[in-house]
């Protein structure tokens, strides 16, 4: 068999990869302690102060961030698909997923009778804190890029927009989206969602309606340059006799 017909198509290594991805993401995405030290034993070397502990919600944005990049490399293998229904089915097997951990996440929490608050030392509690604000932000990353598939989804799943409010008002009141890229991702996934008032400079390129407005920007930049009056040196240098060519000229 030749080496050309055992390569792989490009399409199905993109699926193998995303689904490596998820697989880590749903199955192996557990909050657990700092691979160096444990919460109560990792110190800050401040000089004047040696022994200043780290709080858990410092060290967990640590985890946060490593694993918000496995979800922004989830979202670039799924732009790199070829073709809108491959993108929209495995948009589909995604979302399916986060709203099965989510809700599951939310009952463990309640029952644990955990609120928004200090960082939890039970293992229990944590693994499930973490599960619903990485869930949460990587429902966030979906729903940015690809605006229209996702609203189409959850138009077939009623009970994913009540899921997601609550998710969404439970992260706003955590120390982790309080501020930086967190808490602004946050607020545009509210203003997607319709869940607050959009701003009125709010813009989603990603859209149809971001990409039409765009399209209208461009034809009516296009526009007014077209119309902007010649300046007065081209118009004279147009006066005066011109060199032509007659039809009949060779």
């Amino acid at each position: 068999m030749g080496t050309a017909n055992m390569r792989c198509p490009a399409s199905v290594l993109n699926f193998y990869l995303l689904f490596c991805i998820v697989l880590h993401l749903f199955v192996a995405g557990r909050c657990e302690d700092s691979p160096k030290k444990k919460v109560d034993d990792d110190v800050v070397d401040t000089g004047n102060a040696p022994d200043h502990k780290i709080s858990g919600w410092d060290i967990y944005k640590r985890l946060f961030a490593h694993k918000r990049m496995d979800h922004k490399d989830a979202v670039s293998t799924i732009v790199a698909m070829e073709g809108y229904a491959k993108q929209y089915k495995m948009i589909n097997i995604l979302l399916d997923n986060i709203f099965k951990v989510i809700p599951d996440a939310q009952t463990s929490l309640q029952q644990a009778g955990y609120y928004p608050g200090p960082f939890p030392e039970n293992t229990d509690i944590k693994d499930a804190l973490s599960r619903l604000l990485e869930n949460v932000a990587f429902f966030g990353d979906i729903l940015l890029r690809f605006p229209d598939m996702t609203h189409d989804v959850l138009k077939k799943h009623k009970e994913w927009g009540v899921i997601i409010e609550a998710a969404v008002v439970f992260c706003n009141q955590t120390q982790l989206y309080s501020e930086g890229v967190s808490q602004e991702q946050l607020m545009l996934v509210s203003q997607e969602l319709g869940l607050i008032e959009k701003d009125p400079n709010y813009f989603n390129p990603f859209s149809k309606e971001g990409k039409m407005a765009q399209e209208q920007q461009m034809l009516q930049a296009a526009k007014s340059s077209h119309d902007k009056p010649k300046k007065k040196k081209d118009r004279e240098k147009r006066k005066g006799p011109r060199l032509s060519r007659s039809k009949n000229e060779l």
